[in-house]
């Protein structure tokens, strides 16, 4: 039977730069309304087009936050916001470790989402906290995770899922 494993809190990087986007994008939209009062209609323009693509892009984000790691024989699940990314295969190698650089996507808004680097090799990343990090193979991917007790999930996952 599945086992879930509840995603980590934002770690507080995370929770900073998310504040720290909204934050900018609002003071766009407000930059961009203040200058179209003034008859800076150029600026405004850019400064109202360049908030909506930040709010855009930073409301994606937040549909890819992981909320929850389900374990079953076989297939990892990781429930997303707005979706599910099944991974088949056998699980293999889990164990705690950190992340590395970023390779591409995002690195704090909502989590620390996409391809990063951890001991040596890249990784789809769908982590939450920073300091919950476990690493594994399903299949030939290469994961990298946050559940709220890690140590419980490897062990979950060492015994077989």
């Amino acid at each position: 039977s599945p086992t879930t494993y509840s995603a980590a809190s934002l770690d507080s990087t995370a929770r900073v730069v998310t504040a720290l986007v909204w934050a900018l994008s609002v003071g766009l939209l407000v930059g961009g309304v203040v200058a179209l009062q003034q008859d800076a209609t150029a600026a405004g323009v850019i400064l109202l087009g360049a908030g909506g693509l930040v709010l855009a892009v930073h409301a994606w984000l937040r549909r890819l936050e992981p909320r929850a790691y389900v374990v079953e024989p076989g297939t990892l699940r990781v429930e997303r916001r707005s979706d599910t990314r099944s991974f088949v295969g056998p699980f293999r190698n889990a164990r705690r470790g950190a992340l590395g650089l970023r390779v591409a996507g995002d690195g704090g808004g909502y989590g620390y989402l996409g391809q990063f680097r951890a001991e040596g090799r890249t990784v789809s990343a769908f982590v939450t906290n920073r300091a919950k990090v476990v690493l594994l193979e399903v299949g030939d991917r290469a994961l990298a995770l946050s559940p709220d007790d890690p140590d419980a999930f490897v062990e979950e996952v060492r015994r077989g899922g």
